[in-house]
């Protein structure tokens, strides 16, 4: 009987992390005519070519042609080694200043740091390693049944509104400016595939609803499914 109950309580939460909010679902042609120039929707031939356009422009301006590219993937909680790395060759002394920073899940919470340069590894290192990061992924118990996903979203976008400082951004904009490009992946809803936001262009604007933006990407592409 207790393993009869323990795997309906399982199922009951898989089902509730299952749950979306209730949301008003946008075909691809509202969604091409409504987003910005920053956001590429990958199933799109001509947006995918406007991205290889973007990534071509920064290599030509390199005179050999060359393009120094840092992706940051998941990997969950193992990101916290990814942090360790590009922490640790910022101290050995050698670490480029990559023309591209692509990030991703655990990744995108690092490539905003890397992208605005060594000054900010010490709150890179802070975000990992000062307690933060342990309480990601805290369960929401008999909660989830009622509310999507079975994690608790609080814990995720604290961290990531007090590391992503308006400071960062502002950096972030300013090598924007420079040529350099901050890539963030995430995966739209309404079409199930991926997509890129430029986000020193996003960092261009500074109004405080493009600024909330810049830090939502963040929460969307690394929060734990």
């Amino acid at each position: 009987m207790r393993r009869v109950l323990a795997a309906l309580a399982l199922a009951a939460l898989v089902l509730g992390g299952c749950q979306t909010l209730p949301r008003v679902p946008y075909g691809l042609e509202t969604l091409h005519a409504e987003s910005p120039d920053y956001r590429y929707n990958f199933v799109e031939p001509e947006t995918r070519a406007r991205f290889l356009g973007d990534i071509g422009s920064v290599q030509r301006q390199h005179a050999r042609g060359e393009l120094q590219l840092l992706a940051l993937s998941g990997a969950g909680a193992n990101g916290a080694f990814g942090a360790g790395v590009v922490y640790g060759w910022s101290q050995r002394g050698d670490r480029p200043t990559f023309a591209v920073v692509a990030g991703v899940s655990a990744g995108a919470l690092i490539a905003p740091f890397v992208f605005a340069g060594p000054a900010f590894d010490p709150a890179l290192r802070e975000a990992f390693t000062d307690g933060r990061s342990k309480n990601l992924l805290r369960s929401r118990g008999l909660g989830a049944l009622f509310r999507p996903g079975v994690f608790k979203p609080e814990p995720l976008r604290k961290l990531i509104t007090d590391s992503i400082t308006p400071g960062l951004i502002e950096v972030a904009a300013a090598e924007h400016r420079k040529g350099r490009r901050l890539y963030i992946a995430t995966t739209s809803l309404d079409t199930q595939t991926q997509v890129v936001w430029d986000m020193g262009a996003l960092a261009q604007r500074t109004d405080p609803e493009s600024r909330l933006l810049f830090q939502n990407i963040l929460i969307a592409s690394s929060a734990p499914r």
